[in-house]
């Protein structure tokens, strides 16, 4: 599920390219040596969101990917707390990998994932827990051959409303749409793949075919993004950072969602993914 959320870049202000670079390079610093090869957009955007576009924390680093390059960084407690969050994350990503395809490199990255998973665990346990809650009950439901996708997808509606904010607040309400719009948009993308081998999807379960399953969809997708529209209007965020969120949870989010249900050719109508 990961790499959905992210704004196109072509479509930001300078401003807004240069805020959020700060703010992924900073999650990025934040982060152990070996994970930092799994950080995803979606956290650095979470980042950006959980500060509101604040510029305090900013400073100027030296790139670890290339140490002759300067960059704008910033570095709070929630920048680490997000670096945090993708270790966590990508950690059980690489799990859910392992148990799908069974592959031996990604049970190398596993490996090589395990002790920043296990350190970002110890600093954010609840975090942690939310996450590891979330995966069982999903577990659960795919070993039951759940045929209901609001309550596969409330598995990670739930999860994301958790790690962003208190119960029935703006920032949760917002988050728990996200993650209930991610888990469909993965299902209905990945459709075809898990009818080929055999793997769990409501979508096929639910619906009975990849017709009938975008049909349900399209509502479904953009009637979470709806809700994430009105409440990230009740958000308060700089200017700048107001641009990088409508970029992309009304362009990125809702182009992602175009192609998954409408095609690829017609990417080019909302731009660069």
């Amino acid at each position: 599920m990961f790499g959905y959320v992210r704004p196109i870049p072509e479509l930001l202000e300078e401003g807004e390219k240069e805020l959020f670079s700060a703010y992924y390079c900073g999650v990025c610093r934040e982060m152990g040596r070996r994970s930092r090869m799994t950080l995803t957009f979606d956290c650095a955007f979470l980042a950006l969101m959980l500060s509101g576009g604040s510029e305090a924390g900013m400073e100027t680093i030296r790139c670890r990917g290339n140490p002759f390059r300067k960059k704008r960084a910033i570095r709070t407690g929630i920048t680490r707390y997000c670096a945090d969050l993708n270790a966590i994350l990508s950690y059980y990503k690489i799990l859910d990998d392992i148990a799908d395809e069974g592959k031996t490199s990604r049970r190398l990255m596993g490996w090589l994932l395990r002790g920043d998973f296990r350190r970002a665990a110890a600093r954010q346990p609840q975090a942690a827990l939310a996450v590891e809650r979330s995966i069982a009950a999903l577990q659960r439901l795919e070993e039951e051959s759940c045929p209901v996708s609001d309550m596969a997808a409330d598995t990670t509606a739930s999860m994301m409303a958790a790690l962003a904010g208190e119960p029935d607040t703006p920032l949760y309400r917002l988050f728990y749409h996200v993650g209930r719009w991610l888990y469909l948009l993965d299902a209905l993308m990945d459709y075809d793949e898990d009818l080929e081998r055999g793997g769990y999807n409501v979508l096929r379960l639910e619906w009975g075919s990849r017709e009938a399953a975008v049909e349900a969809m399209e509502f479904a997708l953009w009637h979470a993004l709806s809700v994430v529209e009105e409440e990230c209007g009740r958000l308060e965020l700089t200017q700048t950072a107001l641009g990088i969120v409508r970029n992309t949870l009304e362009k990125g989010m809702a182009a992602r969602t175009h192609l998954a249900l409408y095609g690829q050719e017609e990417k080019e109508e909302v731009g660069s993914l």
